[in-house]
């Protein structure tokens, strides 16, 4: 019998046929046989509802608050927050390693987990990285020696403390006092109490360490106290002062020759004195001071002419130039060959011995130099420059000479004097500057050369020689071109050349090319050339030919000779001016006509005038450049007319296509628009048949979307063995015998004949007819008729459908 299957706990149930299978969780019990939460390691039942409730197996999975669904995961509630498995946080966390809960701990050096707070109850305890046991906070606290408890380091002076645990560490400067158990400064010669403050101080250990003023911090450093200044252990400048070589504190002496430190002030107590630094001992200071002979004092020395003074002591050697004289025991310029003093200064100079020593103008000084003064300007001794100039190859001085041809040293400013001379290195004589000067053709004196036309001269000699082109003119004694072979430029005072070659320097607006043939000077390159208004310049030869002036007249070949002929070049084989490639000859004038560039130009018809513009002839009616037959005009150019598909930018509109028939202009190409196809060879395209029944065709790709179609050359035609369908858009197979598969009735009826049709896609006889002995054809019930009353033989199988038809249909024989 069947039994139905258990929808509540507690139902009565069958072991072992998964009767409870409708109660999510539970199964039948083997002895109670009810429906229970099993297996009981899995499930259990919830308190208050008739339902299982599966235990979860991790932290954080989903479970219902109140019940005991996370009780198998230890240490874990289900918060009733966000109804998850999570750990109870008064007595545990969750283990960052792994997904359960640990316990937090109550004991010291109980095994926890590294970088957790698991000791947070242990007061002062931390999870020690390497020991992984809860040990006390070592910044903080230390461990009691007798009782397993952290103890606080201690932060104030005169605490109790535990000695031998360091454990006033906290409190700079102090320790656990053996005896006493209280912090205290210590060890006592390393550190004091403040005296103000509750804290500890150490004592400087060296000058220069950072101390607190008014304290006893600097105490143990000879000499030195805390300066209020800067608050560093210093010397008391009173009576010490800083050992350079030590870091400690040095006494001031008193008394001359005592030991010293050199480079220090140590003697600066002595007058006069510093510590020598050979001797280390506090001697007079060199340079300022001498010690008495007869007391141990530091004497300073003299710095006046004429002052008392020890003799043999150099005790005057401050005054430069002076000693002190063994007479009058005063100093004094010392010796007198040497020094003579300055009496407004009252100071001691010493007489110059060669040129450029310096010197005190108004003095002496250079009396020793013959020839020599010194000079107010720059305070030296030079030579006297009145009648003496220094000779360059010694310190001494020259007199200056009066006369032309007068010996001289070369090289020199000896012949200054004379006006226009110098010293010639050849006859080292005094002769007139050749580069400048010239010598009067009758005295012995210079004449400067004339350096402008125009300018005064003296006949008969080279006063004019600087000025290029120009001679004396011995009429007025002024300096003029030489008209041979020289013009005066208009614009300036001198003489220019007559040019004799082309694209010479000229100055422009002169006739300085006159001499040259058909040339004038360029303002523009400043040269000669051939004058543009007539002449042009030979190809290979610097001369000047002039231009030609009509067709056909002689030239000379490669050069600009035909220019005046607009279009015309010089034609090398017959040496004539001729129409160039650009240009040809007017058939009806001696001129040059252009080849035109541009559509609708006006032209000469009959002729190639238009023969630059693609696809241009000059058309004889307008007499301009037009578009021949086979192209057509677009934006001002000539474009072939496309007679192919697919040819780029060779239309710009469809009726640019026309000679390619049923195209169109699309993206600059003749393409096959909508319903039709392009022709193999592109010449044209194709118009697409619509169905089978109209379908004109020349190419069989104008049949392939006609299924089972053909082109034949006229019309796309059913293939062989098949017909056309009812939507004219293909052909279907022609079925020829009954009960094979169809699709439409035209497949029967082509093949089998009247009387067939397809009925349930197999093709069949129509329902008042009769299926053939041989399948083939569909037989009228009459003609069945007329066999059977005519005595043929026909199949058993044939006569039975006959008698039914006849009797379905009611047939009267």
């Amino acid at each position: 019998m069947c039994v139905l299957y258990r929808s509540q706990l507690h139902d009565n149930c069958l072991p072992d046929l998964n009767h409870c299978k409708n109660i999510l969780g539970a199964d039948c019990h083997q002895n109670l046989t009810t429906c229970e939460c099993l297996p009981a390691a899995v499930y259990f039942e919830h308190e208050h509802q008739h339902r299982c409730i599966k235990y979860a197996d991790t932290l954080y999975e989903s479970c219902e608050p109140f019940t005991e669904q996370c009780s198998f995961i230890f240490g874990a509630f289900c918060s009733p927050m966000n109804s998850t498995c999570i750990c109870d946080a008064s007595d545990y966390f969750q283990n960052p390693d792994y997904p359960n809960c640990a316990q937090y701990l109550t004991e010291l050096h109980e095994s926890c987990l590294p970088n957790t707070n698991q000791c947070k109850n242990i007061f002062g305890s931390v999870c020690d990285e390497v020991l992984a046991t809860c040990e006390c906070e070592k910044t903080e606290y230390v461990e009691h020696p007798n009782i397993t408890i952290c103890v606080p380091y201690r932060y104030q002076l005169h605490d109790n403390c535990l000695p031998d645990l360091n454990h006033c560490k906290n409190i700079p400067g102090s320790d656990c006092h053996q005896e006493l158990k209280t912090c205290e400064c210590l060890p006592p010669r390393v550190y004091f109490e403040h005296e103000t403050e509750n804290r500890c101080l150490k004592y400087a250990d060296r000058l220069y360490e950072l101390c607190e003023p008014f304290t006893e911090q600097c105490a143990y450093v000879f000499g030195a106290f805390c300066s209020p200044a800067n608050s560093s252990c210093i010397c008391d400048p009173g009576d010490y002062f800083q050992n350079p070589d030590y870091p400690n504190c040095a006494h001031y002496l008193s008394e001359l020759h005592e030991s010293c430190l050199p480079f220090t002030d140590q003697c600066k107590n002595i007058f006069g004195s510093v510590c020598d630094e050979v001797l280390a001992t506090c001697e007079c200071e060199e340079t300022v001071y001498v010690e008495h002979p007869n007391i141990t004092i530091c004497v300073p020395y003299r710095y006046q002419l004429h002052d008392n003074c020890l003799p043999d002591l150099n005790h005057c050697k401050n005054i430069p130039g002076s000693d002190c004289h063994p007479d009058l025991n005063t100093c004094e310029c010392l010796p007198e060959d040497t020094y003579f003093e300055q009496v407004s200064s009252r100071t001691c100079l010493r007489f110059t011995e060669t040129l450029y020593d310096p010197c005190v103008p108004g003095t002496i000084q250079c009396d020793k130099i013959p020839g020599s003064i010194c000079t107010d300007s720059n305070s030296t001794c030079i030579c006297d420059p009145q009648i003496f100039f220094q000779n360059p190859t010694g310190l001494e001085c020259v007199p200056y000479r009066a006369n032309l041809h007068d010996t001289c040293i070369p090289n020199t400013e000896q012949c200054v004097k004379l006006f226009g001379a110098t010293c010639s290195l050849l006859s080292e004589t005094c002769e007139c500057s050749p580069m400048d000067y010239v010598e009067h053709p009758d005295q012995p004196v210079c004449l400067l050369f004339s350096d402008v036309l125009y300018a005064p001269c003296q006949p008969g000699s080279e006063q004019c020689s600087k000025i290029t082109g120009s001679i004396c003119n011995v009429a007025n004694s002024t300096c003029i071109c030489d008209s041979e072979t020289f013009f005066q430029n208009p614009d300036s005072l001198d003489c220019v050349p007559y040019t004799a070659n082309l694209f010479d320097p000229c100055i422009p607006n002169t006739h300085q090319c006159s001499k040259i043939l058909g040339s004038v000077c360029s303002i523009l390159s400043k040269t000669c050339e051939c004058n543009p208004e007539d002449y042009v310049l030979h190809p290979d030869q610097p001369v000047c030919l002039p231009y030609v002036e009509s067709l056909y007249a002689p030239c000379q070949p490669d050069s600009e000779q035909c220019g005046k002929i607009r279009g015309s070049t010089c034609l090398a084989e017959n040496l004539t001016c001729t129409c160039n490639s650009e240009h040809f000859q007017d058939p009806e004038a001696l001129r040059c006509v252009p080849f035109l560039e541009n559509l609708h130009d006006p032209c000469i018809p009959n002729t190639e005038q238009c023969r630059n513009i693609y696809g241009a002839e000059c058309n004889s009616t307008t007499s301009s450049c037009e578009c021949t037959i086979d192209f057509f005009l677009w934006d001002f150019e000539c474009f072939l007319k496309p007679t192919a598909l697919y040819e780029n930018d060779t239309c710009f509109s469809t009726e640019h296509c026309h000679l390619v028939e049923g195209s169109e202009c699309e993206e600059l190409q003749c393409t096959c628009g909508e319903g039709w196809l392009p022709a193999e060879d592109l010449s044209k395209c194709l118009k697409v048949p619509e169905d089978v029944s109209d379908s004109p065709c020349e190419s069989q790709i104008q049949c392939d979307h006609l299924n089972n179609t053909e082109c034949d050359g006229v019309k796309c035609s059913c293939i062989e063995d098949y017909t056309e369908n009812l939507a004219s858009d293909g052909c279907l197979q022609i079925v020829y015998r009954l009960n094979e598969d169809c699709e439409e009735d035209s497949q029967c009826l082509a093949g089998i004949g009247n009387g067939s049709s397809c009925t349930e896609s197999k093709s069949s006889c129509l329902p008042e007819l009769v299926e053939g002995d041989d399948g083939t054809k569909c037989l009228p019930v009459k003609y069945i008729y007329q066999l059977i009353k005519l005595g043929s033989l026909i199949s058993l199988k044939l006569y039975v459908k006959f008698c039914f038809i006849a009797d379905q249909y009611r047939w009267r024989m």
